[in-house]
């Protein structure tokens, strides 16, 4: 993720230039989060503006930056629930012809082996796990992490 700022001088004879200049980046980026903050400099008022950002390919689809997980630090159950999880995204991605990232990223696994949710809610915890995906996939991914099925890990 990436960070642009802004200022947006109030001033009539600066606004729409500034705003043109904002609008104009947003159209190129993916936003994840703005922060602004009205800010005085003497008499001169203007919208101090953060953007956090990805940025979008040629193909539209946003590129995030990848990070490696290391599980060097993982219990051996924390590593075998990892290794599970990954076995059910690539089946389950090949099987609706898409790519694994977006069934849940290495990251959002990683933290799943950790906590070991036994419900859908605690599953919600996890960064990344949004709605759709646990409306999608919730109900499997604690299946395959459920006590009873120790013989998949």
């Amino acid at each position: 993720m990436k960070i642009k700022h802004f200022q947006l001088r109030l001033a009539n004879d600066c606004l729409q230039a500034d705003e043109d200049n904002l609008n104009e980046f947003l159209k190129t980026v993916v936003v994840e989060k703005t922060i602004q903050q009205l800010v005085m400099v003497g008499q001169t008022p203007y919208w101090s503006v953060l953007v956090f950002y990805n940025v979008v390919t040629s193909f539209g689809k946003h590129k995030q930056e990848k990070t490696a997980i290391d599980i060097s630090s993982f219990t051996k159950d924390e590593k075998a629930r990892y290794e599970a999880l990954r076995t059910w995204r690539s089946e389950s991605a090949r099987q609706q012809a898409l790519p694994g990232y977006i069934l849940a990223s290495n990251a959002e696994l990683a933290t799943i082996a950790r906590l070991n949710p036994t419900s859908v809610e605690e599953l919600q915890t996890v960064k990344g796990m949004g709605e759709k995906k646990i409306s999608k996939y919730g109900e499997e991914i604690i299946y395959l992490l459920n006590a009873d099925n120790t013989n998949v890990l």
